[in-house]
């Protein structure tokens, strides 16, 4: 058993040197993908919207948001305590 898995551990090195080679040559294939969708397609549009309805928009995001986090914060609890109630009765 001794001296085992150098073969692993070289192939595994060998990958993973691979890998950092292609994600540094991916950089300049993503510029040259992007400015040629830019050119293709033109420059993205907005829609154009007044303050009040900014400031809508932005309201009903925080309310979704605020109840996002009680939503999960319930599910956490009711979770903790499912946890807690099982190891209570597992231990007695």
């Amino acid at each position: 058993m001794a001296g085992g898995g150098g073969g692993f551990s070289r192939d595994a090195m060998n990958r993973s040197k691979s890998n950092r080679s292609l994600r540094k040559s991916h950089q300049g294939r993503f510029k040259e993908h992007q400015e040629t969708f830019i050119h293709e397609h033109g420059p993205l549009k907005f829609k154009e919207v007044s303050e009040e309805e900014l400031q809508q928009i932005k309201q009903e995001i925080r309310q979704k948001a605020k109840k996002d986090r009680l939503k999960n914060l319930i599910i956490a609890i009711v979770t903790l305590l499912l946890i807690t109630v099982g190891v209570i009765i597992a231990l007695t």
